[in-house]
């Protein structure tokens, strides 16, 4: 079961009771909902208080963690993304359970953001999953066609080195591997 774990560690009594408030009102959201959507009641609640107590302690990871879990519950994955890499910026610490959380964030804002050709943000969100799961063939395959998309091989050849060396079977891979060292080489005219 999911649980919204809030530390009072260096918080001043306000932002203390916001946090605490948000995590009710989100326990009480997970109680009361089928759905755990963005637009219920409840789940504003939570995001109020958790924005109130980033506001009452903007230096510190707690809000952004508390908020993190709340967007990531509510599939509201661009401001999870945004709260996850905060949180880690003032200090945060990855667990399993946050860890899941920036994975899921940053895979579907990276699907998305390389389904609209926006390939400077994919790599960013990619990159995020890259640094947490290296081994994952999504954030490699897309790293690589990012970076050859913006005119950059050299930058895809590591990526496309991992695909081609752990999934020998898939040829394409390999061929693709193969000619991007080539347009690195010899330059993408060529």
């Amino acid at each position: 079961s999911l649980s919204f774990w809030v530390s009072a560690q260096g918080l001043s009594s306000e932002a203390q009771q916001a946090l605490a408030k948000g995590a009710q009102a989100a326990a009480q959201a997970l109680a009361t909902y089928d759905q755990q959507l963005l637009d219920k009641p409840l789940w504003r609640d939570a995001i109020n208080y958790g924005l109130e107590a980033q506001r009452l302690a903007p230096n510190s990871s707690e809000p952004y963690r508390f908020l993190g879990q709340v967007y990531s519950t509510v599939a509201f994955y661009g401001r999870a993304y945004e709260s996850w890499t905060k949180y880690l910026e003032l200090g945060g610490i990855l667990n399993p359970q946050t860890t899941r959380y920036l994975i899921e964030a940053s895979q579907w804002m990276g699907s998305a953001a390389f389904e609209n050709k926006q390939y400077e943000d994919a790599i960013k969100y990619y990159t995020t999953l890259h640094d947490l799961k290296p081994e994952s063939e999504e954030a490699n395959q897309h790293l690589a066609l990012s970076y050859q998309a913006i005119g950059k091989p050299e930058k895809a050849l590591p990526y496309l080195q991992t695909l081609a060396s752990t999934l020998p079977d898939r040829s394409d891979y390999g061929s693709l591997y193969e000619i991007t060292q080539e347009q690195s080489t010899y330059g993408l005219e060529a």
